[in-house]
């Protein structure tokens, strides 16, 4: 992260808000839900330059992250 700070000094909080992202979906919906989305949405990003890395996507989201909170949820032991 200190790389692309020091050479993009607005991308360093874009960052921030993308780690922020991928550790939501891993409280949501588990680690392999938070490594599709992270995959996926470093996929996308490598093909279209203008991605903003601030912003949640939301197709890879709903693919990913959305159909496994319940999963998640059902399987936490209840106190």
């Amino acid at each position: 992260m200190a790389v692309v700070s020091s050479c993009y000094p607005k991308r360093g909080a874009h960052l921030v808000s993308y780690l922020a992202h991928v550790r939501r979906a891993r409280e949501q919906a588990g680690d392999e839900a938070a490594l599709a989305y992270d995959e996926d949405f470093r996929r996308n990003a490598s093909l279209l330059s203008s991605t903003r890395w601030d912003q949640k996507d939301n197709n890879c989201w709903f693919e990913h992250v959305g159909p496994n909170i319940e999963k998640k949820t059902a399987h936490q032991p209840k106190a």
